[in-house]
């Protein structure tokens, strides 16, 4: 995030209510400052599902999955700390350092399949394609947002959608 916030990187930061073109001023452990439409704005971290780079918002169109069922059911925020922290570290850790791709699914009924490059309290980072000869799109999930996350033995292939 201090990368993006020193270079300005435009972002796509996605909510319930939709998408935010946004660039980081500062970041926090529970609220970011962002740059919407020229104006300084804070935004609770709460309220985010994911967010990417915006050179990759192809691509993260054309790999986003749906899962019809979750998006009917319109999976509310979940309330408690308990609640909200279902990606067990076990399942990130393993799925990171066997290589295996892992299949997550949001509590708006997005499916998101990539390799893990990392994982912290609070976000995953997930290499969703190929961005150039050196480069790889990429998602960071907040794992507040998360449903369920689905070891898969195999990595993605690049006709995948999901």
């Amino acid at each position: 995030m201090q990368k993006q916030a020193n270079q300005q990187t435009l972002m796509i930061f996605v909510t319930a209510e939709g998408e935010i073109e946004a660039t980081i001023l500062e970041y926090g452990k529970f609220e970011h400052l962002l740059r919407i439409d020229g104006e300084p704005t804070p935004v609770k971290k709460l309220t985010l599902l994911y967010h990417y780079k915006q050179i990759d918002d192809a691509t993260v169109a054309e790999k986003i999955g749906v899962d019809e069922a979750v998006r009917v059911r319109n999976e509310p925020m979940p309330p408690t700390y308990k609640e909200r922290h279902l990606l067990p570290n076990s399942a990130l850790w393993k799925a990171k350092k066997q290589g295996n791709a892992a299949r997550f699914t949001m509590r708006s009924g997005d499916v998101f399949t990539g390799m893990i490059d990392w994982f912290g309290p609070f976000e995953v980072k997930l290499s969703i394609a190929p961005r150039g000869e050196d480069d790889t799109a990429s998602v960071i999930l907040h794992r507040h947002a998360a449903l369920s996350v689905d070891l898969l033995e195999d990595p993605p292939s690049d006709d995948e959608d999901a």
